[in-house]
């Protein structure tokens, strides 16, 4: 029997290997929004979307959110509340910031708080 040939890797190709499933993720979530983020960005190019959402992805991964669900919640989110919900919305941000949850439970109240603040606003311009 021969020797078994050894492949030897550069960290910096691990790195880019490791990064390829992310990015994969990363563009399935904007494909989740990416008609919704267009209608309400009425004029904006995928582009721009595209860009958006992946510094929400960012600000969502310094709130401690991992998973490729909690970024398509969070970009859920920037569709339902703004691009940048987590920064115009002190509550949001507090929300988002309490470590001892776990990350779809503060995605939970975050979303029910918007859609609690989106129904009082309706009403009140009745």
């Amino acid at each position: 029997m021969g020797a078994q040939p050894t492949i030897r890797l550069r960290e910096t190709q691990i790195d880019a290997l490791s990064e390829v499933p992310r990015l994969a993720i990363l563009e399935r979530v904007w494909r989740l929004v990416e008609d919704d983020w267009l209608a309400e960005n009425e004029g904006a190019s995928r582009q721009l979307g595209y860009e958006r959402v992946m510094a929400g992805i960012e600000r969502a991964r310094g709130y401690g959110i991992e998973t490729p669900y909690g970024w398509g919640r969070f970009a859920q989110l920037m569709v339902m509340l703004g691009d940048e919900f987590d920064l115009d919305l002190p509550w949001a941000k507090e929300i988002l910031a309490i470590p001892r949850l776990h990350e779809e439970h503060r995605l939970d109240l975050v979303e029910e708080r918007g859609l609690q603040d989106t129904e009082d606003l309706e009403g009140s311009q009745e």
